[in-house]
């Protein structure tokens, strides 16, 4: 049985303390969590242009610590492991409330999880970042993502989602027990990205730990026009990357591709052309190497593929 909602204290005069619950009872267990805010404040750090706008908090009972890490928990699910956590908040920004505006805020769980971080973080006004520095179980780990639109859409950057959902954030980092990493980006994703003019864009990666080093990134360019029975496409992309091993021995490999194609179709006659080519090296040994080229082309329901290998 559980029970989740708002906290709105319009009613008793105070409309400026919004917040939300979830309470319940489980396997003859009680739980609850409850999260309040007050942001009707104006508080100035000067001489620093920056100021507080919010004060808030919360407390939780057999919920993991992380429920704080978003303001609404009407629909948070307990984890039952007899853990009490408390979380102060504090909203801050610049003084015109528009330029940086973000929830800051600390965690504290008998569990011995300690945690700061950002939530709900916009830059003139626009997007939603997030992230942490989090210390368990003799570990530390820190995450970063969010996503930001700029002109309308015709600008977009990415530094992922938020942890839980799907691609997930794209920049972590973990020290402790059984190694360490530093990801800016992954190669197979998430990477940090940048779309312009919704044509195409930019992704980047960088992934350092124990085992090496692999940083690399991707250009794409995708222009579409036409109506349905009259339509076209060109697109291009490249994409290379580096890796450096650590163990056993010291190596590199690189890797680099490009490739080009185009396409249309005329009241049902389509027609496609692609090419695209693959190198790949490897030091200390500069005398391994591959390359694979590929020709692709296609009208109407003919299909001819060229495939060239080094």
């Amino acid at each position: 049985m559980r029970f989740g909602g708002q906290i709105d204290l319009a009613m008793f005069g105070c409309d400026s303390v919004k917040g939300s619950f979830s309470l319940g009872y489980q396997d003859g267990k009680s739980f609850f969590a409850l999260y309040a805010m007050y942001a009707n404040l104006f508080l100035p750090l000067s001489p620093v242009p920056l100021a507080i706008f919010g004060i808030g908090g919360g407390f939780a009972y057999n919920f993991s610590p992380d429920v704080f890490r978003k303001s609404n928990l009407e629909d948070a699910v307990p984890d039952m492991k007899g853990a009490a956590t408390f979380c102060a908040v504090l909203k801050v920004g610049t003084s015109d409330r528009s330029t940086i505006l973000a929830d800051g805020y600390l965690i504290l769980s008998t569990a011995g999880m300690a945690e700061m971080g950002f939530r709900e973080a916009a830059l003139l006004q626009q997007g939603n970042f997030g992230g942490y520095i989090n210390y368990y179980q003799k570990a530390v780990t820190s995450e970063l993502w969010g996503e930001l639109d700029l002109f309308g859409g015709l600008v977009h950057f990415s530094l992922g989602t938020e942890p839980g959902t799907q691609p997930g954030p794209a920049v972590k980092a973990y020290f402790g027990a059984g190694g360490w990493y530093v990801y800016a980006g992954r190669k197979a994703g998430p990477r940090i990205e940048a779309t312009i003019m919704k044509m195409g864009g930019v992704s980047a990666y960088m992934e350092l730990d124990n085992t090496g080093l692999r940083t690399g990134g991707s250009q794409l360019f995708e222009l579409k026009a036409g109506p349905t029975l009259l339509n076209g496409y060109i697109k291009s992309w490249m994409d290379m990357g580096l890796t450096i091993h650590f163990k056993p021995d010291i190596s590199i490999e690189g890797s680099w591709q490009q490739g080009v194609a185009a396409g249309g179709c005329i009241f049902g006659l389509c027609e496609d052309f692609l090419v695209s080519a693959t190198i790949s090296a490897h030091a200390p040994d500069p005398t391994f190497m591959t390359g694979v080229a590929d020709l692709d082309f296609a009208l109407g329901t003919a299909h001819l593929v060229v495939n060239l290998e080094l």
